[in-house]
């Protein structure tokens, strides 16, 4: 067992922002709470290089409230439809879900 291992709500509860998720899963719904993280995209300076950075929007949830979250379920969060992708378990008591507009 890791430090960490039991202490995915604690991190939801620290960093999060008190919402809550409802997943549609192949077995139903399942609400979770969750730390939602919306896509961010910067412009890089003048110089060699010019473009844009995109990051992805992501959910972390509690590893605990995880399971049964498949590839391919969806979630909608602030009107917005997305599928649930590549689940990625940090070690530390949280997964943490790449989201695909639908």
């Amino acid at each position: 067992m890791t430090l960490f291992e039991d202490m995915g709500a604690l991190f939801v509860d620290t960093f999060g922002d008190g919402r809550s998720f409802t997943i549609e899963t192949s077995a139903g719904p399942k609400t979770v709470n969750g730390i939602y993280r919306s896509a961010d995209t910067i412009t890089l300076p003048d110089g060699d290089f010019e473009g844009i950075v995109t990051d992805v929007p992501t959910l972390r949830v509690a590893r605990e409230d995880a399971a049964g979250i498949a590839d391919g379920d969806t979630v909608t969060i602030d009107s917005t439809v997305y599928a649930v992708r590549a689940p990625m378990d940090d070690g530390r008591a949280m997964v943490t879900f790449r989201l695909d507009e639908t």
